[in-house]
């Protein structure tokens, strides 16, 4: 294996290598390859006020010769030395470095570094034209660009290279459905679906096409597929399957959705979900219980009392909904002055309930 070219920046905490990789200290001391030395400038004092049982001669609270001080000369600036590497290390080193560079991970680069991704994926395949994995990953990145065409080709090569790649086959399917094209990502998704019938994401994915193409009952079957097994307790899913099957039985969302809530542990996700489900239904007396359930397990309490201000204005009971937005807004105030950040939106929502409530009750703010 070839070393990888090494240089210490003399400014810097990490190694660089020729390559652009850069490995803090805390990674070298992983692989036991020591940080060089600086040399010890001139105009500094050996001896230090604050001698530890560590003390090895120097301190980092090193002081200044007066002498030189007065002189009005400056301390030399600290030169980098050059430490010995050993063939052991470089060889472990450049290992790491490759294993950067490798491409693991690369769909999830952020969305800047995308096409410098793409175009290092395109020399791998260049080199390497049989490996469906690359194929993979830049049909993925080429998906985060919205290029659907090259998405789907990509995926195709996948799939022609290794035909049970399934995770291609799924990526093709929601190619299609973002691409516009329902029709074929439902066939896809089948396909997929057939071969791994227990996928929670394949069931979600079938869920959103057969709603793009306005079969919503199908599509009620699919979301309940998602949500079982694999899927019991991902609460996104569940997020996405209430607002499906509250458009059709919002009751039966709600009821559906306090059982998932309570077998998670109430997240607050699905606890906001079933609250605003219960303001829809005008359960008004059930959305207070729950948002002051919601309130006792809160640490910092004013946003959820914001809430519950809402939810009375809504049932109807103006002054009760007043009192707590007067509250709302000693409490904001008083986090102000504590140099608390204070969401804008919740200034406003707090001064327009309580122009509402002054409007509603023929008073004045």
């Amino acid at each position: 294996m070839a070393s990888a070219s090494l240089a210490w920046s003399g400014g810097s905490s990490a190694w660089a290598g020729s390559s652009g990789v850069r490995v803090s200290n805390s990674t070298m001391a992983w692989f036991r390859i020591a940080p060089p030395a600086p040399r010890i400038p001139s105009g500094f004092s050996p001896k230090s006020e604050h001698r530890g049982p560590f003390h090895s001669g120097l301190s980092p609270n090193r002081r200044l010769d007066r002498s030189m001080l007065s002189k009005g000369a400056r301390p030399a600036p600290i030169q980098p030395h050059s430490a010995p590497m050993t063939s052991w290390n470089r060889i472990t080193l450049a290992l790491y470095a490759s294993l950067l560079l490798s491409g693991i991970g690369l769909a999830r680069v952020p969305h800047g570094d995308v096409h410098r991704a793409i175009l290092a994926l395109t020399k791998k395949i260049a080199r390497g034209p049989a490996s469906a994995s690359l194929h993979l990953r830049r049909g993925q990145l080429h998906g985060i660009h919205k290029d659907w065409a090259k998405a789907e080709r990509d995926y195709r090569r996948a799939l022609d290279l290794e035909p049970s790649m399934l995770v291609a086959r799924r990526a093709l399917a929601g190619t299609f459905l973002r691409a516009g094209r329902p029709a074929e990502a439902e066939r896809e998704v089948r396909r997929f679906l057939a071969a791994c019938p227990g996928d929670a994401d394949g069931w979600a994915l079938l869920a959103r096409t057969l709603t793009e193409l306005g079969r919503h009952p199908g599509a009620l079957q699919a979301w309940t597929r998602s949500t079982t097994g694999d899927g019991e307790r991902r609460a996104d899913l569940w997020l996405e399957r209430t607002r499906a099957l509250a458009n059709l039985d919002a009751t039966a969302a709600l009821r559906d959705l306090d059982a998932a809530t309570a077998q998670m542990g109430h997240p607050i996700v699905l606890e906001l979900e079933a609250l605003t489900l219960e303001r829809q239904l005008r359960r008004f007396s059930e959305a207070l219980t729950r948002v002051r359930h919601l309130t006792e397990r809160a640490r910092r309490k004013t946003a959820w009392r914001l809430l519950e201000a809402e939810v009375l204005e809504q049932a109807g009971r103006t002054a009760e909904a007043r009192a707590v937005f007067l509250e709302v807004d000693r409490q904001a105030r008083s986090e102000l002055t504590r140099r608390r950040h204070i969401p804008k939106d919740w200034v406003t929502r707090t001064t327009n309930g309580l122009r509402r409530t002054a409007e509603t009750a023929g008073g004045t703010h």
